[in-house]
């Protein structure tokens, strides 16, 4: 090989190399997902608050606050790339 042509090889290597390592393994930035996550803490620590009182006074406000986190688990889930934050809900 010439040494003109290893050149042009190792530097096209090693642009592949750069694109590959700027390229995201996870997923975008989601304004939704952002917004549930907020709204859900904000939402378990109210309750949280509450924790003083009989569970049963609490049972309907509970069982809502599953079925949102069951929600943002769902959309978590649903989006490309989006693993770890799947694990997390």
């Amino acid at each position: 090989m010439k040494p003109s042509t290893w050149r042009i090889s190792f530097a096209l290597a090693w642009v592949a190399l750069l694109l590959a390592g700027c390229m995201s393994s996870i997923s975008p930035f989601s304004e939704v997902a952002y917004q549930q996550a907020t709204s859900l803490k904000a939402q378990a620590l109210v309750l949280m608050d509450q924790a003083t009182e009989p569970y049963a006074e609490h049972r309907s406000e509970v069982a809502a606050l599953k079925v949102k986190l069951h929600e943002a688990d769902e959309y978590a889930a649903g989006r490309p790339k989006n693993e770890d934050s799947t694990e997390q809900w």
